[in-house]
């Protein structure tokens, strides 16, 4: 028979739990890990850090509805819209507000998002209309 060994009893460090007032959510900063989030709407930017992201997704998922039950004229001026939205939100944004609107420098980000929304809506103004 094998003998076995004893139990020994597992030390379990205890769990801090959250304090009632402490946020739900928070901007993950790598540079600094007790960073909390600047309050941009009050508690509400807390429960959503990434607000400029969903709106301006929010605006491009009208366009495509548009496009689809409309016009394409119209959908393509409204995707051109919301490249400007984009534009505008990356340019007054500081880059942690930005979120995933940032993806390279300001000067690059604002290159890239104003040359999308002038193609765009000159193409649109571009299409013939029909009948």
């Amino acid at each position: 028979m094998i003998p076995l060994r004893a139990a020994v009893p597992a030390i379990v460090p205890p769990v801090a739990t959250p304090a009632q007032d402490s946020p739900r959510l928070q901007e993950a900063d790598a540079a600094n890990p007790d960073h909390q989030p600047t309050p941009i709407f009050g508690r509400a930017a807390l429960q959503l850090p990434e607000w400029p992201t969903v709106l301006v997704f929010c605006a491009i998922a009208m366009s495509v509805l548009i496009v689809l039950l409309d016009s394409f004229r119209a959908g393509a001026l409204a995707f051109g819209a919301s490249m400007t939205l984009a534009f505008f939100l990356r340019l007054v944004l500081t880059d942690r507000e930005a979120g995933m609107l940032k993806v390279r420098s300001r000067g690059v980000d604002l290159l890239i998002l104003g040359s999308f929304a002038v193609t765009i809506t000159l193409l649109a103004f571009s299409v013939p209309t029909l009948g």
